[in-house]
């Protein structure tokens, strides 16, 4: 008997280029959002460069001083990195998270521009900016959780 058996192709997944960071995973451009845990820990413990940072820092539309509240370092921290000099663990997991929210925002708000403004708008959901929101880990994820119900379609 003769095996049928078909070559799966790795799983992609629509991304609009200049909207939305992405990561190879299996040699695939996914969003960053929809990367395996395990992707994120390795890039994670590689450490984030500061070419990486600017990259961030550019398609978020934030100067130096609100990434650095987001980030909980100062901004001499962030500025005395030569480009390909790589950050610690910890700060390379907390724009890990933050690229990872803002990811997702492209995603459901379909627009880079738009979510940018949204993360800088009042928010009664949060009862505040959710930008404000950003410089702790549970802060994210509401802002995720909020982001969720705009997904669906739930008033927020």
């Amino acid at each position: 008997m003769k095996s049928t058996s078909k070559k799966t192709l790795p799983k992609t997944y629509p991304v609009t280029g200049e909207e939305s960071f992405t990561m190879q995973v299996n040699e695939c451009d996914v969003p960053v959002y929809r990367a395996d845990n395990f992707s994120k820990i390795r890039m994670i413990h590689l450490g984030a460069t500061r070419q990486e940072l600017d990259y961030f820092k550019t398609k978020s539309d934030l100067d130096y001083e609100s990434l650095a509240k987001m980030l909980n370092v100062t901004k001499a921290t962030l500025f005395n990195r030569k480009e390909n000099q790589r950050f610690d663990s910890s700060l390379s997991e907390r724009l890990m998270a933050l690229t990872d929210l803002y990811s997702y925002g492209y995603n459901v708000m379909e627009s880079r521009e738009k979510f940018n403004r949204w993360m800088k708008t009042e928010n009664v959901a949060l009862q505040g900016r959710p930008i404000d929101f950003a410089d702790t880990l549970y802060g994210i994820s509401e802002i995720k959780n909020i982001l969720g119900r705009i997904e669906y379609g739930v008033f927020s």
